[in-house]
């Protein structure tokens, strides 16, 4: 499993873990973890080997929703995400929630750690509510 953090995510991870304290927030999941089999097997190699960001999961085990953290991303990944990822998350059950820099206020503004602030949690839950979700 990659270990690679984008920016973002780990402040992003903090407030998820924040938001929803008796769920599991599982990072670089595989996308075939995520979708139904027969939604899977007919992508091409490039879409199979994507891994979400952040996953929320319940204590029975099933997943939530799929948290896509995106820092200058561009056209190429929203595509995707709207023509590939999401319609496939939607029809397994797992809400989709992509988390754009263009639409946050703070999340992205320094590369640096830094205390979370409140905009920061305004920005996620945005985004949540977007998706379809009730942080």
């Amino acid at each position: 499993m990659s270990k690679f953090i984008g920016r973002g995510e780990n402040r992003v991870k903090q407030i998820l873990e924040r938001l929803y304290p008796e769920f599991q927030i599982l990072t670089q999941v595989p996308l075939q973890n995520l979708v139904l089999d027969e939604d899977y097997v007919d992508l091409d190699i490039i879409y199979k080997q994507h891994k979400f960001d952040l996953v929320i999961q319940n204590v029975r085990m099933r997943f939530i929703a799929a948290v896509e953290v995106n820092y200058k991303h561009g056209n190429t990944a929203s595509r995707k995400w709207t023509n590939i990822f999401s319609p496939r998350l939607k029809k397994a059950g797992v809400l989709p929630v992509a988390i754009n820099d263009y639409e946050c206020k703070s999340l992205f503004d320094t590369k640096e750690e830094r205390l979370l602030r409140w905009e920061d949690f305004e920005d996620v839950i945005t985004a949540l509510r977007m998706g379809g979700a009730k942080p």
